[in-house]
This record gives structure tokens, C-alpha cells and sequence, in this order.
């Protein structure tokens, strides 16, 4: 659930920039697969929820505080990167 919304961002501003045109086509598909494995993740996240232990819960929900203080520079870098790559290819279909 971390990844796909930055590989839907992602495949977006690459159609957006259109840097060509089959490949912008090919982004729809791209996007439509990570939309779905997104949707899979909300509709099995509660049953997984109640499956688990208090535990676990916890563990779980104190997950994305964690590992957002060791990610935020990746995150940061990756805007960073879809920014750089959306100049890129804007600069090279003019």
C-alpha cells in the first residue's frame, strides 16, 4: 500500500508528458493494474484485521510511523524523481 499510489503517480505524469505516444497509451493498463492491487489491499485489510492478534495490531498500525521516519527521504527523492523524469520527457516531445 506504500508503493502503488507512487507507481500510479508515477505512470501518470509519464502519459500526461506523452514523451510517445504508444507508451503513453501503455500507461492506462499500468495504471488500471495498480489501481486494482490497491483496491485488493483496502478489501483485505479488515479481514486481516480481524484475524489477528492485539499484538499484532499494534505492531502494524505503529508500522507506517516507523518506517516513515526512515522513509520520508525515499519519498521525498522519489517526488524528486517523478519531477526530474516529467521534465525529461516534456523537454524531449518538444
Amino acid at each position: 500500500m506504500l508503493i502503488e499510489p507512487l507507481a500510479l503517480t508515477l505512470f501518470q505524469a509519464i502519459r500526461h508528458a506523452r514523451p510517445e505516444p504508444v507508451i503513453a497509451e501503455l500507461m492506462k493498463y499500468y495504471e488500471r493494474d495498480e489501481a486494482r492491487h490497491v483496491g485488493l489491499g483496502m478489501q483485505y485489510f479488515p479481514l486481516l484485521l480481524r484475524q489477528m492478534g492485539r499484538l499484532e495490531v499494534a505492531a502494524l498500525l505503529a508500522f507506517p510511523r516507523i518506517a516513515g521516519r526512515f522513509s520520508l527521504r525515499a519519498i521525498l527523492g522519489a517526488s524528486f524523481a517523478v519531477s526530474a523524469l516529467r521534465w525529461f520527457l516534456l523537454s524531449r516531445a518538444t
